[in-house]
């Protein structure tokens, strides 16, 4: 008897998507959202936002910020998580976030060195730490949470703040004009 692989023949691999497809399910992920009022009502408000035409709304103005693609990807993992539905919410209330930085209440908080390529302003809005330079997000930071891996993250003192990347990389380092309110 021949394997079903055989049988059938290659599987293709699943077509691009930026956010969840419910007319043809490809990942399990895809069926949660697809089954859940508030994912998909999430999945529906990212899904806006990228085809809103607004500049910077896909994510792609720095490489400080996670590729839409790359954000797909990694969120499909979240299949693979313990509270797949905490995972699945928590990564895109974070790509919402990042795709609508900053809102009118940011606050303009410091200056930031990003190793080789000059200085930043550093504001905080809520609970996320924008870089900003010349009318561009360059980075967005989260506090580290326990359901879902930010792309960035920050480390914070009094004085100062430190953005690391997925791998804990210090990607920039800000010092605060005040002690920071983010918590």
């Amino acid at each position: 008897m021949l394997p079903i692989a055989q049988l059938v023949g290659p599987v293709p691999p699943p077509l691009p998507q930026q956010t969840a497809d419910c007319d043809r399910p490809t990942y399990a992920t895809d069926m949660l959202v697809c089954g859940d009022p508030t994912l998909r009502a999430l999945d529906q408000r990212l899904l806006s936002r990228l085809t809103s035409g607004v500049p910077g709304a896909t994510g792609a103005s720095s490489s400080l910020i996670e590729a839409q693609e790359e954000w797909f990807k990694r969120s499909r993992r979240c299949a693979f998580e313990r509270d797949q539905r905490d995972c699945v919410e928590a990564a895109y209330e974070e790509r919402l976030a990042v795709l609508t930085a900053p809102s009118t209440s940011a606050i303009e908080a410091g200056t930031c060195r990003l190793g080789d390529k000059g200085h930043a302003r550093l504001l905080v809005d809520g609970e996320r730490l924008i870089i900003w330079r010349d009318g561009a997000v360059i980075a967005v930071a989260f506090r580290m949470r326990d359901e879902w891996h930010t792309f960035m993250t920050y480390q914070r003192t009094n004085t100062s703040v430190t953005i690391r990347d997925l791998k804990g990389r210090a990607m920039a380092h800000c010092r605060t004009a005040r002690p920071s309110r983010a918590r």
